[in-house]
């Protein structure tokens, strides 16, 4: 099994931080940062997937715990 171009761009532009800020306007102040958060992960894991060509049949794509504390850290620190 393949992506196509069409899905690297999609899952590309879905993922755009520009997008993701402009929608942020829109949920509960206090639900914010937690969205930021799990937005900045699973960036990280798309990263990781087109690091990997894009194969997530035979590989698995992660974010290392580390990395994940440090976003979280970012997060709870106001660190954008």
């Amino acid at each position: 099994r393949r992506h196509t171009r069409y899905w690297r761009d999609w899952s590309s532009d879905v993922c755009s931080s520009d997008l993701a800020r402009a929608g942020e306007q829109y949920l509960p102040r206090a639900s914010r940062r937690c969205i930021r958060v799990a937005h900045r992960l699973y960036g990280g894991i798309l990263g990781r997937i087109e690091a990997n060509g894009d194969d997530v049949f035979t590989r698995r794509a992660r974010v290392p715990g580390a990395r994940k504390a440090a976003t979280v850290a970012a997060a709870y620190l106001g660190i954008d």
